[in-house]
């Protein structure tokens, strides 16, 4: 099977969605298919490789199209017409190619998708619901099939907007095993290697601080650490993720407050060693719609992979995955439930490792290779259909 991946970001970078669509490509390549990822170019950064980026096997191709995508800061509609070029070129591209052509996009792309004649078969992979949602209808008819991350938007989809069920393929996301069997490191060795306490209790986040801008409630993990530091001289915050600009605002919410080390955006090799490092990890996701209905966060499959417990937020979308067996679930926007759910593995460490190996079990259902052949077992059947 021959795939043509599109997506309209210019790769490498250190989003959550770049290593989201290398990670699917290298596992659609090794289920069987025959990949090119197409995407537009990077400015100022033309030559930078993705496979020695992400640390990935090179065993797909990369097309990087024509794209007004070095417009300068400021200038009038400059993401619209990097996307309008971008979506242009894409186009003349896609046409040139001969015989039957399957297309498999992520974003506004399935936009300029559905113009193309019945020839070529797409399939749109859709995280966030788009805001003129209308604009899709076009999408929902003439794709062959769309993938959607958290079990909300697959019933909203069907639901709300008449989408066939049968045309709707419901996987989250996944996480890249290896990344963590491959740490041949015991916990001391680790903290040893990172520069962290051997005889503190890490209480450890890992990943961005925001997404789209939206906070995803760091500020209550910092209050919570302080409060509970008071009573526990041993617990120790680790960090890891931050950009360098937000590096002074957070020392500045700690204020006096000492037992905690900050650190910068590293590779996922290196990230997995930090999450295997803690005792305890930590999501803290406000109660934002986004959030709540469409999200399926890398880092919770990340933190289940490490075989350590988990305090998170209790969302719609978090409980896909998570429950009372695998999770401290705590209660969104509200300290006091955080605080209480980080003091609960505290104080018990034996409820701590029934979660973390009910978590660590459950993984297993999630991995990168997974997905993929579930997403192409779902191409080849709707193409089979449709035929």
């Amino acid at each position: 099977m021959k795939l043509i991946y599109v997506i309209n970001s210019p790769l490498p970078n250190r989003m959550a969605h770049g290593s989201h669509v290398v990670q699917m490509c290298g596992a659609l390549a090794k289920s069987g298919a025959e990949v090119t990822l197409v995407l537009p170019p990077k400015p100022g950064k033309a030559n930078e490789d993705i496979f020695s980026y992400y640390d990935i096997e090179r065993n797909f191709t990369v097309k990087r199209l024509p794209a007004l995508a070095f417009l300068p800061y400021g200038f009038p509609f400059r993401f619209a017409l990097a996307a309008l070029s971008f979506g242009l070129f894409l186009l003349i591209y896609l046409l040139s190619q001969p015989g039957q052509v399957i297309i498999y996009c992520r974003g506004e792309m399935a936009l300029f998708l559905k113009l193309l004649p019945n020839r070529f078969s797409f399939f749109w992979e859709t995280h966030i619901k788009p805001a003129k949602i209308g604009s899709y209808k076009k999408v929902f008819t003439r794709s062959r099939g769309l993938v959607v991350i958290t079990k909300y938007y697959q019933t909203e989809l069907a639901d709300k907007f008449a989408v066939p069920r049968e045309k709707i393929l419901y996987f989250p996301d996944a996480v890249d095993l290896s990344l963590f069997k491959n740490v041949n490191l015991t916990k001391e060795q680790l903290r040893r290697e990172l520069g962290l306490p051997l005889d503190k209790k890490i209480i450890a986040y890992a990943g961005k601080f925001t997404t789209m801008s939206q906070s995803k409630g760091i500020e209550n993990i910092l209050i919570s650490f302080k409060n509970l530091r008071q009573k526990y001289p041993d617990i120790y915050l680790l960090l890891v993720g931050l950009e360098p600009g937000q590096v002074p605002g957070m020392k500045k919410l700690l204020g006096e407050t000492s037992g905690y080390q900050l650190v910068e955006y590293v590779p996922l090799a290196q990230l997995a060693k930090y999450e295997l490092a803690a005792d305890i990890l930590v999501m803290n996701y406000p109660d934002d719609f986004h959030y709540r209905y469409y999200m399926s966060p890398l880092k919770m499959f990340e933190y289940m992979a490490t075989a350590n417990p988990i305090v998170t937020t209790d969302l719609p979308s978090i409980r896909d995955i998570l429950n009372e067996r695998s999770a401290v679930l705590v209660a969104p926007d509200n300290l006091a439930s955080l605080s209480q759910g980080l003091e609960s593995l505290i104080n018990n460490p034996k409820l701590g490792q029934d979660l973390a190996r009910q978590a660590r079990q459950d993984v297993e259902k999630y991995t990168w290779d997974q997905r993929a052949k579930a997403i192409i077992g779902f191409i080849k059947e709707r193409v089979a259909n449709e035929m």
